[in-house]
């Protein structure tokens, strides 16, 4: 059976930003879903007093920024461990 899965992005029109952290928190042995990736970046946005932050050019600031929110936030299922 195959199964569907109805996104439930709050912020739609960013989800290739959301896919990039998703992606970036992957190919370093993390796991995350896309709304966890997309609720850390956007928590981190309004810590900036924005909506939602272009992401930075770099993957590993990315990493390092996703994993720091994650982890004092505690978004998703089990805690990422600190770095």
């Amino acid at each position: 059976m195959k199964k569907f899965k109805v996104s439930s992005l709050q912020q739609p029109e960013y989800s290739n930003d959301t896919k990039r952290i998703k992606k970036a928190l992957a190919e370093n042995g993390y796991e995350a879903t896309l709304e966890d990736c997309e609720e850390a970046w956007i928590r981190y946005s309004e810590g900036m007093a924005a909506s939602w932050l272009g992401l930075p050019e770099s993957d590993d600031e990315l990493l390092d920024m996703v994993l720091l929110y994650m982890a004092e936030k505690r978004i998703g299922e089990t805690p990422i461990p600190m770095l």
